[in-house]
């Protein structure tokens, strides 16, 4: 209902969600957002072509999700810590 409509379909929004909160579990670990990467994805201009978004915020859902992954497993150790 309040999301814009030049971002198609929820799926999106919700990929846009999920990455903010990555970057926000990143920060908060203390841990600085590598805003190249970030910049890599692309630049954002606004478009009625959902195909414009689509591509930027995967490349950052992706680069957030990697991110939060290596957060978890290798400096976190988090199987090393399950296991014990």
């Amino acid at each position: 209902d309040r999301i814009p409509a030049f971002l198609g379909t929820i799926s999106l929004t919700k990929k846009i969600l999920v990455t903010g909160k990555y970057l926000n579990v990143i920060r908060e670990c203390g841990l600085a957002v590598k805003k190249n990467a970030l910049r890599n994805s692309g630049t954002i201009r606004y478009s009625n072509d959902v195909e414009v978004y689509r591509d930027v915020v995967r490349k950052a859902y992706a680069h957030a999700s990697t991110q939060v992954l290596d957060l978890l497993l290798n400096k976190n150790k988090l199987v090393d810590r399950l296991r014990s």
